[in-house]
C-alpha cells in the first residue's frame, strides 16, 4: 500500500471508536516508533503510544479523533500533511479542534518516526490544562512514564517519555 493510503486509513481508523484507535497505533507502529507530538508529549514504542492515548482518555474524555485531511504529500517514505484533529468524547461532543501539521516516516509498512506539530495555545487552552494539572500529572507518569518536564519558555508544559529523555534525545 502506499503511504498516502496507509497514512489516511490510520487516521480514518481514529472516528471508528477508541478501541479501532487503540489499534491503530499498535498495527501501524513500529517497536520503536517515536511520536513526538510538540509542545505535550514524546513516546517510543505503541505501548507508550497507547498509554497516552489512556491518559487523554481518562483525563479528557477523548473517545475518538475526527481527522479533517487538508493536504497531504509524499517523498519517498515520508509523508506530510496538513490537518485538522477533532477531538470527541464517547457522546461525539467536541472536546477541542486544532490545527495540526504532521511528517511520517515509513520504513516498508511500518511507521518509525512521527513529529507533530500544532498550535498550543488552542490545545493548552481548551483541553491540556487536565493534562497538566498535578493530579493529573502523578496519574500520567504512573499510567504512561511520561515525564513532566519544566516550563519550557513556551505557553504550555512540555512531557517527554523517559526514554527518551534518558537517551539523550531531543
Amino acid at each position: 500500500m502506499h503511504h498516502a493510503e496507509t497514512t489516511r486509513e490510520f487516521f480514518a481508523r481514529w472516528s471508528m471508536s477508541y478501541d479501532e484507535m487503540c489499534a491503530s497505533f499498535r498495527e501501524t507502529f513500529s517497536a520503536g516508533c517515536v511520536w513526538d507530538q510538540r509542545p505535550i508529549a514524546c513516546t517510543n514504542g505503541p505501548d507508550r503510544a497507547v498509554r497516552f492515548l489512556a491518559l487523554a482518555h481518562r483525563a479528557m474524555g477523548l473517545a475518538t479523533i475526527d481527522v479533517e485531511l487538508v493536504s497531504i504529500a509524499v517523498a519517498g517514505e515520508t509523508v506530510h500533511t496538513e490537518r485538522i484533529d477533532h477531538l470527541r468524547t464517547a457522546r461525539g461532543r467536541t472536546i477541542v479542534s486544532a490545527p495540526v501539521a504532521g511528517v511520517l516516516t515509513y520504513r516498508g509498512s511500518e511507521l518509525v518516526h512521527w513529529r507533530e506539530y500544532f498550535d498550543a495555545s488552542t490545545l493548552a487552552l481548551k483541553s491540556a490544562v487536565g493534562l497538566a494539572s498535578p493530579r493529573s500529572r502523578r496519574r500520567q507518569r504512573a499510567a504512561t512514564g511520561v515525564l513532566p518536564d519544566r516550563m519550557t519558555g513556551s505557553s504550555s508544559p512540555t512531557f517527554w517519555a523517559s526514554e527518551h529523555w534518558s537517551s539523550g534525545a531531543s
